[in-house]
């Protein structure tokens, strides 16, 4: 049944790694998107503008030449241009002359220029047919249209006025945007291609990026989840426990005993069950406590502590069960006198927990040693309480620390322990800004060491 959860917990997490995944991957794809749309709006009107002030530019030159020449309007009267523009009319061959110009070069390079009426029909055409495109009857001054053999340009048309100042008629100039229009069109697939290949690989990077993000509240979860099934574990233990016992008491065969027995067992029973609720309780207090602890809930005094004064007291409480298990328990003090900043209890609860832990691993003969060192050049104060125990294996050191986590599940529920102790004073420690290690050989011992900040040290 844990597995099933677990699977479906999974599940859940990779359909949220996959939502988020798929809803960056589609945002940016939209986003993608739209600016490869305005981009190449941008760009075609840019285009379209660069290409009128161009025809613009280029129909003022001509219009500049025939600004003397131009008296009657739509009549084209003028010898001079005649000769010199070689003009093509409507219905009549185009016979182009072989005399070099510059403006015959710029038509052979893609440009085009007639002249339109009033009414925007092709009067004329210079070197090129008036009629190579449909008449402008609409008087348009700016559009692209297709010639007769289905090439694209672009046609730009400026009033022509008479020497006088009246509207002689229209000048239309035109320009092919073929090579324009092969790069908006490779352009364009390149949008096409491109955003599509650039959405697969932000929803790749995505897919990674949720399963980066989603990571630490995975793996807290998982912390959770465990700590929730050891917790119930540890709760359902004495409970299920004194259900036992009680149901053992108040069982009809009790009867049958004599009445010595019965106050006996009924005595017995009851000592148990307050063994029981004992332990219950210092496991839900241990849990109160290490919940405080991690959320630092629990605010910590300014006060100054005598860390030499707290180590004595620890080893004073704990000689008598020391002398009860046969384990010789000593205090090695430095010579001066280390201040920290906290709160006493809780760095009272730190080192009774480790020194007990070492009292209770040792065997009857062994030692435990408590060696207050001096001040470091960092301002710390060093503690370091060494037993010579069953000892630790390399494997078990980096879960030491953690909640429930026991390295003998039968070891430590002999000796009473809940499986809290390290963790609660792994809490203290990091809530003091002080550090929390172990050293461990099998068969040889342990060594934990605390390093605290120190506020002052007297001599």
């Amino acid at each position: 049944m844990t597995n099933y959860y677990r699977s479906q917990y999974r599940r859940l997490f990779y359909r949220s790694r996959l939502q988020l995944a798929v809803m960056y991957a589609g945002v940016m794809g939209i986003i993608l998107l739209l600016c490869s749309c305005v981009a190449h709006q941008v760009l075609s009107k840019s285009f379209s503008r660069m290409i009128d002030r161009e025809l613009e530019v280029f129909g003022q030159l001509i219009t500049y030449q025939l600004r003397n020449q131009v008296k009657n309007p739509e009549a084209l009267g003028w010898q001079d241009i005649l000769m010199s523009a070689n003009l093509c009319f409507p219905g009549q061959p185009c016979l182009v002359g072989s005399q070099k110009s510059l403006l015959k070069e710029l038509i052979k390079d893609g440009y085009y220029v007639r002249f339109l009426s009033l009414s925007g029909k092709a009067i004329a055409g210079i070197y090129e047919n008036p009629e190579k495109f449909p008449n402008n009857l609409s008087l348009s001054y700016s559009y692209d249209a297709l010639d007769q053999q289905n090439e694209l340009y672009h046609l730009h048309m400026l009033a022509l006025a008479t020497t006088d100042g009246r509207l002689w008629g229209y000048l239309q100039v035109g320009m092919s945007i073929r090579q324009i229009r092969r790069y908006m069109v490779s352009l364009y697939w390149l949008i096409s291609i491109g955003v599509p290949l650039l959405i697969i690989l932000i929803g790749w990077i995505a897919w990674y990026l949720a399963g980066w993000a989603l990571k630490p509240i995975q793996v807290t979860y998982d912390l959770m989840e465990n700590f929730t099934t050891d917790a119930a574990h540890e709760l359902c233990t004495p409970i299920a426990t004194s259900q036992a016992i009680l149901e053992v008491a108040l069982s009809p065969q009790i009867q049958e005993f004599s009445l010595e027995e019965r106050v006996l067992n009924q005595q017995q029973s009851l000592e148990a069950v307050r063994r029981q609720i004992k332990r219950l309780r210092s496991l839900t207090q241990d849990l109160l406590l290490l919940s405080r602890l991690e959320a630092a809930a629990m605010a910590i005094l300014k006060e100054q502590i005598c860390l030499n004064e707290i180590l004595e007291d620890v080893t004073e409480e704990l000689m008598n069960l020391a002398c009860k298990r046969g384990v010789n328990l000593s205090f090695n003090a430095c010579d001066s006198l280390i201040y920290i900043c906290g709160n006493s209890q809780q760095i009272y609860r730190l080192f009774l927990n480790l020194v007990s832990n070492g009292i209770q691993y040792t065997p009857s003969g062994g030692m435990v040693v408590i060696e207050l060192q001096g001040v470091t050049h960092q301002a710390q104060a060093v503690v370091k309480v060494r037993d010579t125990g069953v000892g630790i294996s390399v494997e078990h050191l980096p879960y030491l620390f953690e909640r429930f986590y026991r390295v003998n599940h039968d070891r430590s529920r002999n000796t009473g322990g809940s499986g809290l102790g390290l963790a609660i004073s792994l809490a203290i420690t990091n809530l003091h800004h002080g550090k929390l290690t172990v050293q461990s050989t099998l068969n040889e011992g342990s060594e934990f060491e605390v390093t605290l900040p120190v506020i002052s040290s007297q001599p």
